[in-house]
């Protein structure tokens, strides 16, 4: 139960966090990066920016998350979650290259480029951290009383 809800935890801090990040990009550059219509595309919903918007966030809280847990072991380097995430948004970012991009101006391609690559990294990584830290005092402070022979 508690992988399940460090999974979800992860996902949506992660989520929110890389869908505020577009927004900046996306208001920033005044919509001609096109981010939001590239998710709906994305997920076969052309034209409906909403509706992509929102299953890009289901994606990235639930299906992401858990596909990361499942592939976390394999992924290098061990026991540094926040790397092992950033290698596998980068993996998610490829995709997202080769399905997403079709409509992007080639002048604004190599920007379109890092700039979905720097979300897709902070993405792995928030989704990593979040994922491997121990939020709970009460985990801390059990493991100082076994480190100190049960002095808490």
């Amino acid at each position: 139960m508690r992988k399940l809800w460090r999974t979800l935890v992860s996902g949506v801090v992660s989520t929110v966090i890389m869908m505020f990040l577009l927004l900046l990009i996306d208001i920033q550059t005044r919509a001609r990066l096109l981010l939001f219509e590239t998710l709906a595309r994305l997920f076969g919903l052309p034209g409906r920016v909403g509706l992509g918007f929102l299953v890009a966030v289901f994606f990235g809280v639930v299906v992401w998350p858990a596909l990361f847990v499942a592939a976390e072991p394999y992924l290098p380097p061990e026991g540094d979650e926040a790397v092992s995430g950033m290698l596998f948004a980068t993996a998610l970012w490829v995709g997202f290259l080769l399905i997403g991009t079709a409509e992007i101006p080639l002048f604004l391609f190599p920007f379109y480029a890092a700039v979905t690559l720097i979300t897709h990294l902070v993405y792995g990584f928030v989704l990593g951290l979040v994922y491997g830290w121990e939020p709970l005092a009460a985990n801390r402070s059990s493991m100082g009383q076994r480190m100190n022979g049960g002095e808490g």
